[in-house]
């Protein structure tokens, strides 16, 4: 299991039983085609990392390239 670098408690990305939920580190997403997202610990509120979530065919189409 990880252990946030803040705050020293355990965290999972994705929780996969109900005793994992209260470790599961949060996710906020902005936007529409291109989404950013920020993970933070569910203890300390402290952020984790940033990350870039897109769907790739459009992407393509959105800066002028063609498949």
């Amino acid at each position: 299991m990880a252990k946030c670098p803040y705050c020293g408690n355990g965290v999972v990305l994705k929780a996969e039983t109900d005793a994992d939920a209260a470790l599961e580190v949060r996710k906020e997403m902005v936007g529409m085609i291109r989404k950013e997202v920020m993970y933070s610990c569910p203890h300390c509120d402290a952020v984790l990392g940033f990350g870039r979530v897109g769907i790739p065919r459009l992407q393509g189409v959105i800066q002028g390239l063609t498949r």
